[in-house]
């Protein structure tokens, strides 16, 4: 058994989490990045992150939304952030503009919780999106299904500590 594997069963055994990870996504706040399954504490989390998928598609655009799964109520909206250029996934920074207002908050439950972050290619270059109205209870099949994205293409998940 190596590190990593004692590691992501540590995190299992004190919070059983929900979302997946999948493709590589990388999550890195002020120089730290945060390993998929990893639990931080929020003051680390101050910033938004920067956002890399080596598997990108640099002629394609995509959608990101980072969501509490846990929070009391229902979803809450962390960042939702659209038209990202494939090359700003793959080479960094990030891209894009943030849909609606919903510019990156950051993570502060009064609990441990799940924070995940998912990545959707843009059906064009280019989307005028239909946004939510509000972080909480954010609804993401209603907004996937308004803004034609389809399926997750990578997600990222992990755990904020108060």
């Amino acid at each position: 058994m190596n590190l990593l594997t004692i590691c992501i069963a540590l995190v299992s055994v004190s919070y059983s989490l929900g979302c997946q990870c999948s493709n590589d996504l990388r999550l890195t706040f002020s120089g730290l990045q945060v390993a998929c399954y990893a639990s931080e504490q929020s003051y680390s989390l101050a910033t938004a992150p920067d956002v890399k998928l080596p598997t990108a598609d640099i002629s394609a655009m995509y959608t990101l939304v980072m969501r509490d799964v846990d929070a009391p109520g229902g979803n809450w909206l962390n960042w939702l952030k659209g038209n990202i250029p494939g090359d700003s996934l793959l080479y960094g920074p990030s891209g894009g503009v943030d849909i609606g207002g919903f510019s990156y908050m950051k993570p502060s439950p009064p609990t441990p919780n799940q924070f995940e972050t998912l990545i959707y290619k843009q059906p064009s270059t280019s989307t005028p999106f239909v946004s939510t109205s509000s972080r909480l209870s954010f609804d993401l099949d209603s907004f996937v299904a308004a803004n034609g994205l389809g399926g997750v293409i990578a997600s990222h998940c992990f755990v904020v500590y108060p």
